[in-house]
Order: structure tokens, then sequence, then C-alpha cells
């Protein structure tokens, strides 16, 4: 296990970037759920914000494999379009790290919207309880490798 320097910081509304303290897999894996959440929170934003903007679709992330509980499931891997030419065209999502995927059960309003406000803020409010959640465990993990390595817990 490596150590590092560890911050991090939470506003009201917000989640900045972790910096690890370990680098191990109970660490690793609390970061990227983390980073995840910190993303479809962005998503999600997004959504409200366009709330009535007409010919919007609403957005959400997939769900990442890590994140998902062990089953025993076939696989099968999604073919993703990649740029391999700095020519090529680059889509609207490409600073995200997950896969973005549109709405396409929700019903259309007349305006061709399908943003259901409840839905978004519902699922806004579940993510914000993943987001503590996850901070609370990586929490208790990092207070665990200090009692551990002899720098805390007196």
């Amino acid at each position: 296990m490596k150590l590092f320097a560890f911050c991090f910081a939470i506003s009201s509304n917000m989640v900045l970037p972790l910096v690890a303290m370990a680098e191990d897999s109970t660490t690793a894996k609390l970061l990227k759920q983390v980073d995840y959440l910190q993303n479809r929170h962005e998503i999600l934003a997004q959504n409200i914000a366009n709330v009535s903007t007409p010919k919007y679709t609403a957005q959400d992330l997939e769900k990442p494999e890590f994140l998902e509980p062990k089953s025993h499931k076939v696989k099968i891997n999604r073919v993703r379009i990649r740029t391999t030419d700095p020519r090529h065209l680059v889509g609207k999502n490409k600073s995200h790290k997950y896969a973005v995927v549109q709405d396409k059960k929700s019903p259309m309003k007349p305006n061709k919207n399908n943003v259901d406000i409840t839905k978004q803020v519902t699922n806004m409010a579940q993510n914000g309880d993943e987001t503590s959640s996850a901070l609370k465990n990586y929490r208790s993990a990092m207070d665990l490798i200090s009692v551990v390595s002899g720098t805390g817990g007196q």
C-alpha cells in the first residue's frame, strides 16, 4: 500500500476532487464511485436546467460495471466509437468518462421535451445520498488506514 497526502472538500452542492491517501482496491473503488456520482450530478443538473427547453431529451449516465453487484451473467462489451485522428468530429459529451444515455422511455411533452422534473429531483436527491454514503465509507477507510499505520486514531 502506498501512502499519499490527503485532501478533499465538500461544498453545499458539490464534492470537489479527491486525492487518495492510500492506494488500495477499496479506496480506489470508492474514489471511482464518487467520480461517477459527480459526473451523474452534472448530467441530472443539466436535465433540470433544460426542463422547458424544446426538443431536449433527458439524459443519464450508464452505471459502470464496477458499481454493479457481482453476478454470473454473460458479459457483453459495448462498442464505443473513438476518434483516432484529430480531424475526426467529436461528440458533444466528450468530457464524460461514462456512457451518456438518452431517456427514450419518458413521454414527450408537446414541445418534444421529455424531462420529468419530479423524476430528476428524485434522482438528484438519491445521487446526493449515494455520494454522502460513498464519502462516509471513504472517510472510514482512511481512518482505519491511519490507525493501522500509526498516524492517527489516538
